[in-house]
């Protein structure tokens, strides 16, 4: 990685004061292009990171679940389940006994448990994407407030 040099010749340099030699010095050692660079290389995964989010959100589509909701896919696959007209007794089966059945075959059905666990994978994708982006927004955050700091400081020499 690059570091910032001074364009002095040597003479120059010499024949500057002894205070302004140390900040030309600490000037010198602050490693701004470092930062810089590794600004960009966060900006540049930040946007990967946000692009792979929204493929994974399109791929998912049918399988996010809403608010405390099943995903478009699970409701639509229990639309199609038949409940018994008739409970065991022989008589019509209450709503009740429907949402009991309802919630039975979300254990028993294969094909649904099969949905169930596609919408909880879906989930945790869109979850661990989330975090991925909140991590890298907090990075890039923390090399901009060092650069903001390093300005500040070479302001100060400067005077």
């Amino acid at each position: 990685m690059a570091e910032t040099k001074s364009t002095l010749t040597p003479e120059e340099y010499q024949s500057l004061s002894k205070s302004t030699q140390a900040k030309i010095k600490i000037i010198n050692s602050q490693k701004t292009v470092t930062l810089v660079e590794r600004l960009d290389q966060l900006e540049s995964e930040y946007e990967k990171a946000v692009r792979n989010a929204t493929d994974n959100k399109n791929a998912n589509t049918t399988f996010i679940a809403n608010m405390g909701s099943d995903s478009q896919a699970v409701k639509e696959f229990m639309a199609g389940l038949q409940c018994p007209e008739l409970n065991e007794s022989g008589k019509k089966t209450t709503v009740a006994e429907r949402e009991a059945w309802l919630m039975k075959q979300r254990k028993d059905n294969p094909e649904l448990l099969v949905l169930i666990e596609r919408q909880k994978s879906a989930a945790f994708i869109l979850e661990a994407d989330r975090n991925q982006i909140d991590i890298m927004s907090h990075r890039i955050a923390n090399v901009r407030a060092v650069l903001a700091l390093r300005t500040a400081q070479l302001n100060f020499l400067s005077e």
